[in-house]
């Protein structure tokens, strides 16, 4: 199955594009990593699927509302 069709079909049926539910899965994940374990912030961005330290900050403050490092420290 073509990429572009399987995109479109999982659009169709669960209303959101792959794209953004793989974010939102991969920030989940890195909630996850941030209250669960020891790891350094950069760590957590690597482990989730992230080359780029700036954007996975700004699209978890978007999504949190909180740095990931200010997310870790509430939830302790």
């Amino acid at each position: 199955m073509p990429p572009y069709y399987l995109s479109k079909v999982i659009k169709k049926r669960l209303g959101n594009s792959y794209k953004s539910l793989l974010q939102r899965r991969r920030l989940e994940e890195s909630a996850r990593l941030l209250t669960q374990t020891p790891m350094p912030v950069e760590a957590v961005v690597a482990a989730v699927g992230y080359e780029n330290d700036s954007y996975f900050h700004r699209i978890f403050r978007q999504c949190y509302g909180l740095t990931p490092h200010d997310f870790r420290k509430r939830q302790q």
